[in-house]
Parts: C-alpha cells; structure tokens; sequence
C-alpha cells in the first residue's frame, strides 16, 4: 500500500489554497499519495469557540488580509483576495 499523507482542508480557505501546490510537490517527492479530507469549518469554529470570519474585530481583519498578501506574493500565486460572495456555502463542496 502506498503511503499516504491526510490532507484536512476546507475548500473555503484561502490557506488551504495557498499550501497545496506544495503538499503536492512534497508528496510526489517522497513518493506519497494525498488524501483530501475536506471539512466544515463553520462545523469546527462552532465547536473550538473560534470566530467565523464575519465576527471577527477589525484588527484581526486586517492582520489577516495583510498575511494572506505576504503568502500570495512571497509564493507567487494569484487570486482574489476580495471575492464579491464571501463565505459561500461550503456543504457541496466538502462531500466526499
């Protein structure tokens, strides 16, 4: 059997977009196979307490637009930062 790294994301998340490329780079590498299991977050944030996107105060809005800029530009990979529909529903998405 082909050994396998677990890949929890959620298809919300700009993060998740960000590191895969690299995941899969990794993965080939070392001969691995990727197994995506995708999540809820609003499910998860419900339950750790964590403030869904929306709630959050302003200062963390910000920290976290400026990081994702920093990813974005110190990867190289392009893509809206600001989407006109933001969170959308995830449920379809996380079938498996």
């Amino acid at each position: 059997m082909q050994p396998t790294i677990d890949f929890y994301y959620t298809p919300l998340s700009p993060w998740s977009f960000l590191g895969l490329e690299k995941l899969l780079i990794i993965a080939q590498r070392h001969g691995e196979m990727v197994r995506f299991r995708p999540v809820e977050l609003p499910r998860v944030f419900a339950t750790t307490g964590y403030q869904p996107i929306a709630q959050r105060p302003p200062a963390l809005l910000a920290n976290r637009m400026q990081e994702l800029r920093r990813w974005r530009e110190f990867l190289g990979v392009e893509f809206n930062l600001e989407p006109k529909y933001f969170p959308v529903p995830d449920k379809l998405a996380c079938l498996t």
